[in-house]
């Protein structure tokens, strides 16, 4: 029986990701309507497409820009609080399973970022809805036509064979999109609901991570140590989690050897 999924934000690296999972497996109906269509923060556009036929919805909108939320939060709480929340509601009164993705900043709380994101974990249990997936997910990559995500900012950079300069004073757990997608929809067909943290086995720093992408793809680079960012949001220095992918070197391997069509 075809099973239909929502996807809200499906047009980032991370919803991407998930249509291409689901197609694959050729038993699902995605419907992946745009921001304008669906607004998460506006109730009567989820309850326009939130209809007793949709057997999951998975939740992919959310800010990327951490400094832009310091700065003002308003969209923030709209995006990661308000609209969850009514994802939730609305999902329980329908008897709906719901998949949500918060970030592993949230385990030290340094930022206004890293506040929505955790509380948007904690809503289901507010609003007593229990067939949710819940995940805190690493630093996501593996999607070369989304150029927001710090992979393709390293490639970019390689290729025009620019100085760059990266911290090596702060560590996390790459994440990619591919892997996080095919675990994700393995535990829906399971029913299993869950809340972990979700990345590729490791730890590495912005800085190493670049030089092993550099390696991998064997260019010369000119990155050098640079710890005298000025941010307007305060970092978590460790938000690396064992995260239960495999190792995120593999993963960043194949990824680059696809793209690059070695």
């Amino acid at each position: 029986m075809t099973k239909n999924i929502l996807i809200i934000g499906g047009g980032g690296i991370l919803g991407t990701a998930f249509a291409e999972e689901l197609k694959k497996r050729k038993k699902y109906n995605i419907i992946s309507p745009s921001r304008k269509e669906c607004n998460i923060s506006k109730i009567n556009d989820l309850k326009k497409h939130i209809n007793n036929d949709i057997n999951l919805v998975i939740n992919c909108a959310g800010l990327i820009n951490v400094d832009e939320v310091e700065r003002d939060p308003n969209e923030a709480l709209h995006v990661h609080i308000l609209g969850v929340y009514y994802l939730n509601k609305i999902c329980k009164e329908k008897n709906i399973d719901l998949m949500l993705f918060g970030s592993t900043v949230d385990n030290e709380i340094t930022n206004v970022y890293a506040l929505t994101k955790k509380i948007s974990l904690q809503i289901p249990d507010l609003v007593e809805h229990k067939k949710t997936y819940r995940y805190r997910l690493g630093w996501l990559f593996g999607n070369p036509d989304k150029k927001n995500n710090f992979v393709e900012f390293v490639i970019n950079n390689l290729k025009e064979n620019n100085k760059l300069g990266l911290t090596d004073n702060y560590l996390g757990s790459p994440a990619y999109v591919k892997d996080v997608a095919k675990y994700c929809i393995d535990n829906f067909e399971k029913e299993n609901y869950e809340t972990k943290d979700l990345a590729n086995k490791g730890t590495v720093s912005k800085y190493t991570l670049a030089k092993k992408i550099a390696k991998i793809l064997n260019i010369k680079d000119k990155f050098y140590i640079n710890n005298n960012f000025k941010e307007v949001a305060k970092r978590c220095k460790d938000s690396s989690v064992k995260g239960g992918l495999r190792p995120y070197e593999k993963a960043l391997k194949e990824y680059l050897y696809e793209k690059c069509n070695f």
